[in-house]
């Protein structure tokens, strides 16, 4: 799973960059996700961020390898996850937007799922209250977020 969180607009990046580490700790034990790749987890304080081009560059093969994208999308504001989720689309993954409202997604967002073009991949829309109620829904739904494919397998 590629996540994809805001970082650069997040007025207090230290905590958001927490959070997030959560959510992808949360995917690993309650999805059964086994590699969880989020680029925030090598970058400890905003000093620490990349040109967007080498961190384009730098993300790319994680994100071509994964085989879902989840977005962490806290409140409707200019970020680059708004790329990665197109970027999702584009390559057909299967996708899940945790939001605080559905309406904070861009219009065409919202309900791509219901599209009926299955070479976008599935999208799921998560709504959550705040950071708690994120991660008891994850632990609440587990695998049922994720397609089985990309579940750790485990040997017998």
């Amino acid at each position: 799973v590629f996540l994809a969180a805001p970082m650069d607009g997040a007025s207090e990046y230290g905590s958001a960059r927490d959070f997030a580490m959560r959510v992808v700790q949360s995917l690993r034990e309650h999805c059964g996700i086994a590699e969880v790749f989020y680029a925030g987890s090598s970058i400890v304080e905003r000093e620490d961020f990349e040109e967007p081009a080498v961190s384009m560059q730098r993300n790319l093969h994680p994100f071509r390898s994964a085989r879902c994208f989840a977005m962490i999308f806290p409140e409707s504001k200019c970020s680059s996850v708004l790329v990665e989720a197109g970027m999702a689309l584009a390559f057909g993954m299967h996708s899940v937007y945790f939001v605080r409202r559905r309406e904070d997604l861009p219009w065409m967002l919202r309900d791509v799922g219901s599209s009926g073009d299955d070479k976008l991949g599935t999208v799921r829309v998560v709504e959550y209250r705040d950071e708690s109620d994120l991660l008891r829904k994850i632990r609440t739904n587990g695998p049922s977020l994720f397609p089985r494919r990309a579940q750790r397998v485990e040997a017998l």
